[in-house]
């Protein structure tokens, strides 16, 4: 098991902050306020943005630090075609490692997820469906693909 380093939590925190949309596109990421805010030195959380930049997440902007970097339609559109396909083969490799209790499980995040569209709990459902998926996406066995996905 690899252990985690500061690295790897602020990288962590930043990207889920992009993909939860708390983080939106041109946002500037201030290295001053994250250090505040998670209470770590500055090297763990330049090294960070550094790799998130390297990954496609943000742009550095020479002398003036780093932002999220916006996203085309076209490269959302090639992004969910990546994502979809992805998703399905760990579907389809998890099928037969599914218990009864994580098709229980799946079913009744579906029945959450259709009350919070009725109620129109948008970031609710969204977190829901991201539950759903993890429950068959931790059974493709296929640590990879787990990652890739996650």
């Amino acid at each position: 098991m690899k252990i985690k380093t500061l690295k790897d939590y602020v990288y962590e925190y930043i990207s889920k902050g992009i993909q939860e949309g708390t983080l939106k596109p041109n946002d500037k990421l201030n290295e001053q306020e994250i250090s505040d805010k998670l209470g770590i030195s500055r090297t763990p959380i330049r090294e960070a943005l550094i790799q998130l930049a390297a990954d496609g997440l943000l742009e550095s902007i020479p002398h003036r630090g780093f932002r999220v970097k916006p996203l085309s339609l076209k490269e959302v559109t090639e992004l969910y075609i990546i994502i979809g396909n992805l998703d399905s083969l760990a579907a389809n490799l998890a099928l037969y490692n599914l218990s009864e209790e994580d098709i229980n499980q799946m079913e009744s995040l579906k029945e959450e997820m259709d009350e919070a569209i009725k109620k129109e709990e948008y970031d609710r459902y969204y977190k829901l469906q991201i539950e759903f998926h993890d429950v068959y996406i931790n059974k493709c066995n296929n640590k990879e693909l787990i990652r890739i996905l996650n």
